[in-house]
Formats: structure tokens, sequence, C-alpha cells
């Protein structure tokens, strides 16, 4: 790789992560024309940015997968709950259906006793 041509510049741009677009424009200037004559400075802009853009994917796709997670867990709670109340009614049903049976039985008996 070529050394930089201005070590000045290039150490500000390196201290800055060779990101110009907070400064003014008229500081900017002269910056960019920097990285037009600097193919080492351009070339490090370059993969500053890439690193930059790739960490920017990994969050937002671990923020998608995160969502997702807590989607699916949320749906498997919910089947869970429900799943829960629908064996407490059937349970409740059984045991009205229990004791109509044995109220019957007993009615029975006593129908039979008179």
């Amino acid at each position: 790789m070529t050394p930089c041509t201005d070590q000045v510049i290039g150490d500000i741009l390196s201290s800055w992560r060779y990101d110009i677009s907070g400064i003014s424009p008229e500081m900017r200037t002269d910056f960019e024309q920097h990285f037009v004559e600097c193919q080492h400075c351009r070339s490090r802009q370059r993969l500053h940015r890439t690193v930059d853009v790739t960490l920017i994917g990994l969050a937002t796709l671990s923020t998608l997968a995160f969502l997702l997670a807590q989607q699916q867990d949320a749906q498997h709670r919910q089947r869970r709950d429900e799943d829960s109340e629908s064996a407490d009614v059937h349970g409740e049903v059984r045991k009205a259906e229990a004791f109509r049976e044995s109220a019957d039985a007993h009615w029975q008996k006593i129908g039979h006793r008179e």
C-alpha cells in the first residue's frame, strides 16, 4: 500500500476514522481534495465505511432475530395459556357432569324408595 501523501492530514483523518461528514463545508474541501490525491487515505476510508455498514447490518439482523424470537415466545405462551384454560374448562365440565350423574343416581334411589 502506498503511504499517505500528506501525513498531517492523514493523521487527522485517521483520528476521525476517515469520516468528514461532521465538519464544516469550508474545512471539508481540503480533506476531499486529499482523498482525491491520496490512494492510502481513500482506501482506508473505504475500509472504515465497509466496517461501519457491516456493523449496521449485523445490528439490524440481530434486532430482527430478537424480535422474531420474542414474537414466537409470545405465541407459544398464548397457546400454552389457551390450552391451560381449555383444560380448566374441560375439568369443570367433567366435574359438573359427575355431579349431575351423582345427583341423578341419588334421585333414582330416592325415587325407588317412594
